[in-house]
């Protein structure tokens, strides 16, 4: 059976997460036999759609699956969809999903668990940082407040005035998507009252590092804000380089 591919997700912000699992969901099919299409006037038996429920638009006369989630326990009225644009059957990453979504719908909901790729991802044995090297705490995530930079941003300030720091410590927030005022806002939030832009990298990078602490902090320690959107090899590369993570994520889905 053939099947369309019905939306394509730039990976960038909110959308990475959507954008990542289509990409890998595609690859997979692909390997194991299926033939793809993309355009909706081509013959296929069944439209895939992977994107938020706001986002769903079903093709008439064709069966739809939609891919999708949700993180609270009532979805946002925007992401109720009207009974006449239902798709035939919705598929979800876990049971939390499954049980939200048939409150409010009787279509037949299928649980697929997200994974990792496991050639990429693998164990790293991670030692302390030699003499003059950082210890890295690594944030990853989207601009938006689920995966928690605002908690982050907090505690980081505070650690900062009580002048307690260690001197080794870096904050590595990686994100995608953000320009002018999200970015303007990590800076504030994190009280960094000068930046430095490092330039000549490849991509677009946006990189800044603090230069001012409180006068009670002896040495600066680093921060750095990376918006480039990077190959998932070089992504597990600086996984790999962190000594700690940190996650005060809302919700996942």
């Amino acid at each position: 059976m053939k099947i369309l591919w019905a939306n394509e997700v730039q990976g960038i912000g909110g959308a990475y997460g959507y954008a990542t699992h289509a990409a890998k969901m595609k690859e997979a099919l692909i390997a194991a036999g299926v033939t793809l299409c993309f355009d909706e006037k081509d013959d296929f038996g069944l439209a895939v759609h992977i994107v938020l429920p706001n986002m769903f638009r079903p093709i008439r006369g064709k069966k739809n699956l939609l891919f999708t989630m949700n993180e609270t326990v009532d979805l946002h009225p925007d992401y109720v969809i009207e009974k006449e644009r239902l798709p035939d059957f919705f598929v979800v990453p876990c049971k939390f999903c499954r049980d939200v979504f048939a409150h409010y719908y009787s279509v037949p909901i299928e649980i697929c668990p997200e994974g990792i790729d496991p050639v990429l991802f693998q164990f790293h044995q991670r030692k302390a940082p030699g003499p003059g090297e950082p210890f890295r705490f690594l944030w990853v995530g989207s601009a938006g407040p689920r995966k928690g930079h605002d908690i982050v941003s907090l505690a980081w300030t505070r650690w900062l005035r009580t002048g307690r720091m260690p001197r080794n410590c870096r904050l590595y927030i990686k994100t995608s998507g953000v320009y002018g005022p999200e970015m303007r806002y990590y800076r504030a939030a994190l009280n960094s009252e000068r930046q430095r832009r490092v330039n000549g990298l490849p991509h677009g990078p946006y990189f800044w590092e603090s230069n001012k602490l409180p006068a009670s902090t002896p040495k600066l320690p680093g921060l750095v804000v990376d918006a480039r959107n990077l190959l998932a090899s070089e992504l597990a590369d600086l996984y790999r380089s962190a000594h700690a993570f940190i996650l005060p994520s809302r919700g996942e889905a």
